[in-house]
């Protein structure tokens, strides 16, 4: 069984932690609030998950790179989230800046293909969730 609230609070009181010893920046700390807004995404906070992967999102990109693993993988998380939120074309364009990292080296990270995976068209003419 799935205890969100109990999730919720440790991944909080471990980003509050993060923040203050590593700085709000730190790519551990941007990774709690990837973690966190996930817990915020599967108990139906989807308001919530949203601001916070938007927000990491924006965070990553300016420290780590658009390119980035990680970034990339917010990004896709971001699109699942709305794209759970029925927001099915805001969940398409969000995903668009890490299709052209398959042509780089990195490109077979396996961050990358799951992200490319996501938002390949289904049957239905939407992206995978």
């Amino acid at each position: 069984m799935r205890d969100f609230p109990r999730a919720r609070a440790l991944y909080e009181t471990t980003l509050e932690q993060r923040a203050r010893i590593l700085g709000a920046d730190h790519p551990d700390t941007l990774m709690t609030c990837n973690a966190l807004a996930s817990v915020y995404e599967d108990s139906d906070s989807l308001d919530r998950a949203i601001e916070l992967y938007e927000d990491t999102l924006s965070k990553r990109e300016r420290v780590l790179g658009d390119l980035d693993p990680a970034t990339i993988a917010v990004r896709n998380n971001l699109a699942g989230a709305y794209v759970a939120a029925g927001d099915q074309d805001r969940g398409t364009v969000s995903t668009k800046p890490c299709s052209p990292s398959a042509d780089r080296p990195s490109g077979t990270h396996i961050r990358t293909l799951s992200a490319r995976a996501a938002i390949s068209p289904t049957p239905t003419g939407g992206v995978a969730s």
